[in-house]
């Protein structure tokens, strides 16, 4: 019997999805199980991400090697020549502050409030999306002062915010992140896609996997 279930699980094929704080997978449960219900020889793995060297330009280089999936904003201007990616949603983006800040105490900032203040932004130059939106916080609130952050983006990202920063551009998927932070909504226009990124060229059963997922979601 023991022979037959280990037999049984040698012939599934394994996808592997990266996760971690600043990649959480686990908010798309009913996927996953929507996924294995639709295809009983898959099985997933979930692996921890923090061990590996996610930044920017390394980040593709473990998509079909370690990983074959990953949680990831869209904003590398590189993204469509190395990767695969599957759009969820867009997102809105978010200023992040400490909770003691006055601008805590309201629903949603608005540009002007950061008038004279510094903006901790991703490093720019990379990302077309990134670009955009620094252009439009230039353009319509000239007085706030940008100051380049990672351009991907991690836990001592937001830490090193905590210790030296005032606001820190940020998004949606990285509400309450550490404690002492909180998001709010910004009234700016530029969003970015957020979803799924798989290596260009996977595997067939990892291809087969993404083609339903894309079935799923379209």
């Amino acid at each position: 019997m023991i022979q037959n279930v280990q037999a049984t699980q040698q012939r599934k094929n394994i996808i592997r999805i990266g996760t971690s704080t600043i990649n959480p997978a686990t908010e798309l449960n009913w996927l996953w199980n929507k996924l294995l219900a639709d295809l009983p020889d898959y099985q997933i793995i979930f692996v921890p991400l923090e061990t590996y060297d996610l930044l920017y330009p390394n980040f593709y280089d473990y998509l079909g090697e370690d990983i074959d999936l990953v949680f990831n904003p869209s904003g590398f201007s590189t993204t469509s020549q190395k990767a695969t990616f599957i759009k969820l949603r867009e997102e809105q983006f978010e200023i992040a502050l400490r909770v003691n800040d006055p601008l805590a105490q309201k629903d949603k900032l608005h540009l002007t409030d950061l008038a004279n203040h510094q903006l901790l932004t991703p490093q720019q130059g990379l990302s077309e999306t990134v670009d955009q939106v620094t252009a439009e916080i230039k353009q319509r609130q000239p007085d706030i002062k940008l100051v380049d952050t990672d351009i991907h983006y991690s836990i001592a990202t937001f830490n090193n915010f905590i210790e030296n920063g005032q606001y820190l551009l940020t998004l949606p998927c990285w509400d309450n992140i550490l404690p002492g932070i909180t998001n709010r909504p910004i009234d700016l226009q530029t969003t970015i896609d957020y979803g799924i990124m798989a290596s260009k060229q996977p595997n067939r059963p990892v291809k087969l996997f993404i083609d339903h997922l894309k079935s799923i979601i379209s």
